[in-house]
């Protein structure tokens, strides 16, 4: 059955767009163009980025969008009612019915927008990568996500005309993709070598004349973080109305990320790292928190602090969450006596101000963690404190919390094992399998409001994990990504 959904945005949402955008919708005569997005898999977080791109379209007051999770079952009059469609889809091919009505779709004078991961698909279809410029392809890739300067190579064209060069959120930086020669570019971005880059500028978005219509491609938005960069927002609200008129009439957005050369290095990201005080001291004699502290004041742009449950408003006092940029967070036995103030401080500090939030171990049923995420955060496969060996595989290499690692053993560990009772992770990034038996998701993101959280689940008290190597790296990763700098 086809699968087509429009809905009314509610209050909330209306009231989350204006906090995000600093604007109502404005007023407009013009008719409303009509966008269907086509989505329903895609090797990203399509559930989490499909809303966020109606959204964007939205608020402009310019277009009424509806969304398929079928592209497969539309043909050309389901397509024909109109003006573009947009692709964040990433899968099987549709058939020869839905890929004829889109290829015509457009020839016919229409319009067609691709995001990121959408020129990932179909690399069977030859006329798909004539049809969208450029491709994923063998060869392509991209190095570490990092925030980089987009230069506008076009000034002129109606989508680019008069935006100045901004700098991007953090965001991957696709290289060596395959390039048709009917595109037309109009911006780039220069791929690092000190990112894992080419060393040379690579295409970030361009433009194609396909028939009679018009085909806006960009590279740019992983995930939310990247598409609430406000050169992305530009970007795909203007590319879209292009796409559908061949024309632009929507304004920069307030706030346009203009970029600006850097004059002083960046302020180091401030981490407070909390325990609940009981690991045996024969294991850490520091405790816990001490023992990632001292590894993470080691490494260069952190500034470190500890506190534990038995400081004055147990460490988390409005004051301290405020000078605090990523709170890693280790409890076991004593989760119900953290007073709910602090737990509803820790949450809007991350929701509403951007805190990274780092959950080890048995803080999966930790107060703040559950209340971050909606969940229960039982393991539902049990656990065993057997004392035997895990093994930790990187399932997302891409991703910067895997930097520098590969897989990797613990050798004494309690087991957790799955299913992880928590909502749909938006990376997995790590899987451990136990030599007593079972399986678990063991590093697990989620976008929170403004915020990230990263949960990571080996480390019993009784064993030294926290001194072994590979999880001082991955936790090191793990703080730069909560905060945003990679």
């Amino acid at each position: 059955m086809k699968k087509n959904y429009n809905c009314i945005i509610c209050l909330t949402g209306v009231f989350m767009l204006l906090v995000a955008f600093g604007r109502a919708a404005p007023e407009t005569t013009q008719p409303p163009i009509r966008v269907l997005i086509l989505t329903g898999q895609n090797n990203h977080n399509w559930r989490a980025t499909t809303p966020y791109l109606r959204q964007i379209l939205e608020q402009t007051g310019r277009f009424r969008v509806e969304v398929t999770e079928n592209p497969a079952e539309y043909g050309p009059e389901e397509f024909a009612p109109y003006h573009v469609l947009l692709d964040n889809y990433n899968g099987p091919r549709w058939g020869e019915r839905t890929e004829k009505a889109l290829l015509d779709f457009v020839r016919g004078g229409k319009g067609f927008v691709v995001i990121h991961a959408a020129n990932n698909a179909f690399p069977d279809w030859p006329e798909y990568d004539r049809l969208i410029g450029g491709a994923w392809r063998r060869g392509a890739g991209h190095g570490r996500r990092h925030r980089y300067k987009v230069t506008i190579r076009d000034l002129q064209h109606p989508i680019t005309r008069n935006m100045p060069n901004f700098l991007h959120a953090v965001d991957e930086l696709y290289h060596r993709l395959t390039m048709q020669p009917n595109l037309h570019l109009l911006a780039s971005a220069y791929s690092a070598k000190e990112t894992r880059g080419t060393g040379r500028e690579e295409p970030i978005a361009w433009v194609v004349y396909y028939g009679k219509g018009r085909v806006f491609h960009t590279v740019l938005g992983h995930d939310l973080t990247a598409m609430r960069g406000l050169g992305f927002v530009a970007l795909v609200q203007r590319g879209t109305e292009w796409a559908a008129t061949g024309e632009v009439s929507i304004p920069l957005p307030e706030g346009f990320p203009v970029f600006q050369p850097l004059t002083k290095p960046e302020p180091p990201v401030r981490v407070l790292v909390w325990s609940e005080g009981t690991a045996p001291p024969s294991v850490y004699p520091e405790d816990i928190n001490g023992a990632i502290a001292a590894y993470l004041k080691t490494r260069p742009g952190l500034e470190v602090r500890t506190a534990r449950i038995t400081d004055p408003e147990q460490g988390l006092s409005e004051a301290a969450l405020a000078e605090t940029d990523v709170l890693i967070w280790w409890g076991h036995v004593r989760h119900g006596a953290v007073a709910d103030e602090a737990v509803q401080r820790i949450v809007r500090r991350v929701r509403e101000g951007g805190m990274g939030f780092i959950a080890l171990h048995s803080s999966h049923w930790a107060k703040p963690f559950k209340a971050l995420l909606g969940t229960s955060g039982n393991w539902k496969g049990g656990f065993r404190n057997d004392g035997k060996a895990e093994r930790v595989q990187i399932i997302t290499p891409s991703h910067p919390i895997a930097e520098g690692l590969s897989d990797f053993g613990i050798p004494r560990t309690e087991m957790y094992g799955d299913p992880f009772e928590v909502p749909q992770p938006d990376t997995v990034v790590f899987q451990s399998t136990f030599e007593g038996g079972g399986t678990a998701r063991s590093g697990c993101t989620w976008t929170v409001g403004k915020g990230r959280v990263f949960y990571f689940r080996a480390g019993h008290e009784t064993y030294p994990i926290y001194f072994q190597a590979e999880v001082r790296r991955l936790l090191h990763n793990a703080v730069l990504w909560v905060a945003g700098r990679t």
